[in-house]
């Protein structure tokens, strides 16, 4: 097990930037989706920081892991703790799912988009 110091330094760089969403935006909609997102990317740093694994995988894990914390809101136990219920907020609520996923696809497209190729024509419907 290696710690691998790119993503250890972009998951700090993601939990200062969440730390700095809570605290400045006053927008509680833009705060839950925008957090949501960032929550996915900070779970795929960390697993990618300690374990060298497929980044595919550990993109799919990371949205389950999310998608888990978010479920298991529906049982009432974030709001037993301030701090669980202030960072993910204490309700089961279906948009943040949709959050998810787009965090895991920001995640996909910024791993595995290259533009190596030379530029192609490409058709519009098929036309």
């Amino acid at each position: 097990m290696n710690f691998n110091k790119k993503y250890g330094l972009c998951s700090a760089a993601l939990l200062l930037a969440l730390l700095l969403l809570y605290f400045l935006v006053r927008d509680p909609a833009f705060n839950r989706s925008a957090a949501n997102v960032m929550l996915v990317a900070l779970i795929y740093c960390l697993i990618q920081s300690f374990v060298p694994a497929n980044k595919k995988l550990s993109i799919f894990l990371s949205g389950i892991l999310a998608l888990a914390l978010e479920i298991t809101k529906t049982s009432g136990w974030a709001a037993d703790w301030d701090l669980f219920e202030v960072l993910l907020g204490s309700e089961f609520d279906f948009d943040h799912v949709w959050s998810f996923v787009a965090g895991c696809a920001m995640l996909y497209l910024l791993e595995f988009y290259k533009d190596d190729g030379p530029p192609r024509r490409k058709k519009f419907f098929g036309f």
